[in-house]
């Protein structure tokens, strides 16, 4: 179960945060204008360190996960992060942290990247943003109550 929620999270991260551009089209616009002027050639394969230079785009991620946090936590008023209470440490603290909490940030940065730069996105069947039914689905990991369908085209 554990490698299931880790690429769980990031997957549904990713989908959130689609679902929340197609929603917001001048946002998308913005993160796509970004990545263009940033990345350049659609040619140009996405690398970890592009993610440093996408302001915009860590900000769209950072929104999705405070709109939409991928895992259900109830946050405490107050909670120990010195790591003598462990009580409430979702993904840990200090040396217990969870070591693929990195890994999964980034790969949800260049996932994103790569559906963004690479691909121009439509809603199937006419459907319109406002349309999308944005509900989510309590579990392991929240996700969309209706699962997000996208109609890729090459992008421009």
């Amino acid at each position: 179960e554990l490698f299931t929620v880790g690429s769980d999270t990031s997957s549904t991260s990713v989908e959130w945060a689609m679902a929340e551009l197609l929603c917001n089209p001048d946002k998308m616009a913005i993160a796509k204008m970004e990545l263009s002027r940033t990345l350049g050639d659609p040619q140009h394969i996405a690398e970890e360190s592009d993610i440093s230079r996408l302001p915009y785009l860590q900000a769209v991620v950072k929104k999705t996960w405070r709109l939409h946090a991928p895992v259900p936590l109830l946050i405490p008023h107050r909670a120990d992060t010195t790591g003598k209470d462990f009580q409430f440490i979702p993904f840990g603290v200090g040396r217990r942290i969870c070591p693929g909490l990195p890994l999964g940030v980034h790969m949800v940065h260049l996932m994103l990247v790569s559906l963004l730069h690479y691909f121009d996105w439509e809603l199937p069947d006419g459907l319109k943003a406002e349309e999308m039914d944005m509900r989510d689905k309590f579990g392991v990991t929240l996700q969309k109550l209706v699962r997000l369908r996208l109609i890729p085209r090459q992008g421009s």
